[in-house]
């Protein structure tokens, strides 16, 4: 069986390094380029397995390669170690080790990945997981609190100009979509439901146990993916212009 020739495109020059040359399907042109106009190809960062994170590993991209890795092996491994990154950064250990990444093997294939890129970014990937085995236990759990603590943010609430007044049923069905670097979901969640029995009981004619010092004083962690900040501040300000009015005026 004729081995599969590589697609038409550029490609690393393996005659000349630091150079592309354009592959026609079939065979190479004389149509050359630095390897720096790559295209599709994002600038790697330079990091240090010290301060490598889950979303670096996740948002790195390679140039592709003559023959290189396979495309969809690399990156089902990489997930695998953001995520174990991302356990570490929270307190917990991590699923893939950093032996895991010392051994682990590609499929070649033409068009593939940069097998020097590759191996030089799973080298930090290592070192990072490394740093994260060799922490104890506690001072690792220290660690990703204190990171958490640093993250949080305070609603905003000067900056909502909406004043809508809004119901306790509006703000328990309430829900927002996720997105990269968001409020964590179950801090909001959790506000959103005293805030709904808040606002119940006033219904009542009660006064409810949520302030709107409390909710304007509400502060939220930042994950790698959560409830979008701009919507969640614009909710949170109704909620604390409905409870001050009601404050007020006890209607």
């Amino acid at each position: 069986m004729a081995e599969q020739m590589a697609p038409m495109g550029w490609y690393d020059d393996p005659t000349q390094p630091g150079t592309q040359r354009f592959w026609d399907g079939t065979a190479w042109t004389e149509d050359r380029r630095p390897s720096t106009q790559a295209t599709g190809a994002t600038p790697r960062r330079s990091v240090s397995g010290q301060s490598l994170t889950s979303t670096d590993v996740r948002d790195q991209r390679f140039d592709s390669s003559f023959r290189g890795y396979a495309e969809d092996e690399v990156n089902a491994f990489l997930e695998r170690a953001a995520n174990s990154l991302r356990h570490f950064e929270s307190g917990r250990p991590g699923g893939c080790t950093s032996t895991d990444v010392d051994q682990v093997t590609f499929h070649s294939t033409f068009g593939g990945l940069s097998e020097a890129q590759v191996d030089e970014f799973l080298d930090r990937v290592a070192a990072a997981l490394r740093t994260y085995e060799q922490e104890p236990d506690q001072q690792m759990k220290r660690r990703a609190s204190t990171t958490r603590q640093a993250k949080a943010a305070r609603v905003d609430v000067a900056t909502v100009a909406s004043s809508e007044p809004v119901t306790a049923a509006e703000v328990s069905v309430r829900s927002f979509p996720e997105e990269r670097s968001g409020y964590t979901e179950s801090n909001v969640d959790d506000l959103l439901r005293r805030a709904a029995e808040s606002l119940e009981a006033w219904e009542s004619g009660e006064a409810g146990e949520l302030t709107s010092d409390d909710a304007a004083h509400t502060r939220f962690f930042i994950d790698i993916r959560g409830y979008p900040k701009r919507e969640v501040d614009e909710f949170v300000g109704r909620i604390v212009s409905t409870l001050r009015r009601y404050e007020q005026t006890g209607v």
